[in-house]
């Protein structure tokens, strides 16, 4: 889950890219996926090939199962504490976000009545662009 909420960053990559179109974002995406599920599946096939079908699916306990590695453990564990305490925010911040969003948009229409004035800018530009041009 923590690795597929990179949605929150599709606005800041497509600010700060050299061409700002649509495909070239859309081609980004694509990247992003294609690493994260080549990570993925690389790491899952190195994991059964290294210790093989007595793999379960959490990890903790397959550490947990190490003869005198009681210590080893222990450390994995609170190391897993400490990294789900640090991304707890990022990943509700994309739901916080949307949901307050949505609230604004059914309150004030904020988002919409902006939308609709930039796009009536742009129609009356593109109209007297045609009238200059002819």
């Amino acid at each position: 889950m923590t690795a597929y909420s990179f949605q929150f960053n599709l606005f800041p990559v497509m600010s700060s890219m050299k061409s700002k179109s649509n495909v070239e974002g859309i081609k980004s995406v694509y990247y992003a996926l294609g690493m994260a599920m080549g990570i993925y599946i690389a790491l899952s096939v190195l994991s059964i090939y290294t210790f093989g079908s007595s793999l379960q699916a959490d990890v903790l306990d397959n550490v947990n199962e190490e003869i005198d590695h009681e210590w080893e453990s222990i450390l994995l564990r609170i190391a897993f504490v400490i990294v789900i305490l640090c991304h707890i925010p990022y990943i509700f911040f994309s739901a916080k976000e949307a949901m307050l969003i949505i609230i604004d948009e059914w309150d004030r229409k904020s988002i919409s009545t902006s939308l609709d004035k930039k796009l009536l800018n742009h129609n009356i530009d593109l109209n007297n662009d045609e009238k200059q041009t002819n």
